[in-house]
């Protein structure tokens, strides 16, 4: 099994080439050395990193720089989408795809619309929750107390004091 082994080590700092130049990179080897030296300070893959193993590198670093909550949510529409396709293989192979698929695009529209719905409500939210700031910051300039402020508007008093 060992004879089967190729061990190869890089030396990252031996690599001559600059992080705007990775079009300079010709092999393989070189991209991946080039993509562990500089992945910390790229914003995204090389256009000319094509091959799938540099898309699997670029992938895994992408996840592992997002946060937990990230990562759970990229995690729950993987695996919707991975369920999505499930559902149609068997339905093709079950002679059911046309039913599936206006199914699948009933409740695509529906979450989609769910969606706007929810984020038109944080919106409006917000959007009150800016102007009685606003309102407020505005009393306090007046030479209103922070608490008429807070009374008038509905803030909390430490909210007001902290305008």
């Amino acid at each position: 099994m060992t004879a089967a082994l190729r061990f190869v080590y890089l030396e990252l700092g031996r690599l001559n080439i600059a992080k705007d130049e990775p079009e300079k990179c010709g092999t393989l080897l070189e991209k991946f050395a080039f993509s562990l030296k500089y992945m910390h300070e790229l914003e995204e893959r090389p256009e000319n990193f094509d091959e799938d193993i540099l898309k699997k590198l670029f992938s895994a670093a992408e996840f592992a720089n997002m946060t937990i909550e990230q990562q759970t949510d990229y995690e729950i529409v993987m695996r919707t989408e991975l369920d999505i396709i499930a559902e149609k293989n068997y339905a093709r192979e079950t002679g059911h795809a046309e039913g599936l698929a206006a199914g699948l695009a009933e409740g695509r529209a529906k979450g989609i619309a769910e969606g706007r719905a929810e984020g038109r409500a944080e919106g409006r939210a917000e959007g009150r929750a800016k102007a009685l700031q606003e309102t407020a910051a505005k009393m306090l300039a007046m030479g209103l107390s922070p608490e008429q402020a807070s009374e008038a508007t509905g803030l909390a008093v430490e909210d007001v004091k902290a305008l």
